[in-house]
């Protein structure tokens, strides 16, 4: 799920391929858009289609004149296969979590796109935001997590120390006293591999 999400001011009347805000993907046609294109619809907001145009029920168009100043919100729901649009919504008191029943549905799209394209003869489109809603966000970890995170790759690090020396007193086991008062390889005396090595030491003359 996405919100686009932006100011515009266009002309009075559309048609022509205009005004509009297309949503494609790069290399391929349109995937949809908002704005105005013509026919029965054509002087107010609506959602468009891959083929830029609206939904010929009107249901996928608002009320608002395009010519107006307009808050447009716009909602792509990947899962329900929709979209919807809010337009001059109350942002104070607007949920993009739980929002109200919008002002347009377009059934059965969900424009997928990774470029976006304004169209307009005059007018103007401003404050273009894309996001998804905080529900939908993926949260950052935790500082607890964080914290046992690095606790316990701590832990597996001395493990895997401690291993590493006792493996290498029992392959290379001390025959001089040299060897033995080397104190950087003497294990420690918490962990039960290095319990091990103290005892094959022992069994060594230590």
């Amino acid at each position: 799920m996405v919100y686009v999400q932006l100011l515009s001011a266009l002309q009075s009347s559309s048609g022509g391929g205009t005004p509009n805000l297309r949503l494609g993907l790069v290399g391929t046609a349109w995937t949809g858009g908002c704005g105005g294109n013509g026919g029965t619809y054509g002087s107010v907001m609506s959602i468009l289609d891959n083929s830029l145009n609206t939904a010929a029920d009107g249901s996928a168009s608002s009320s608002a004149s395009l010519s107006s100043l307009n808050l447009v919100v716009g909602r792509i729901d990947d899962d329900a296969v929709e979209t919807t649009m809010w337009v001059n919504p109350d942002l104070s008191t607007f949920s993009y979590d739980n929002p109200t029943d919008p002002d347009a549905t377009f059934a059965g799209l969900a424009a997928k796109f990774d470029r976006i394209e304004f169209d307009t003869r005059s007018g103007s489109f401003d404050e273009l935001s894309i996001f998804v809603p905080q529900a939908q966000a993926v949260p950052e970890p935790s500082t607890t997590t964080l914290l046992v995170m690095a606790v316990a790759a701590g832990c597996w690090g001395l493990h895997c120390r401690c291993a590493s020396r006792s493996s290498s007193s029992k392959d290379h086991p001390p025959s001089a006293p040299d060897a033995v008062r080397d104190t950087s390889r003497r294990p420690c005396r918490r962990c039960r591999c290095c319990k091990r090595q103290r005892n094959q030491s022992t069994t060594h003359g230590l």
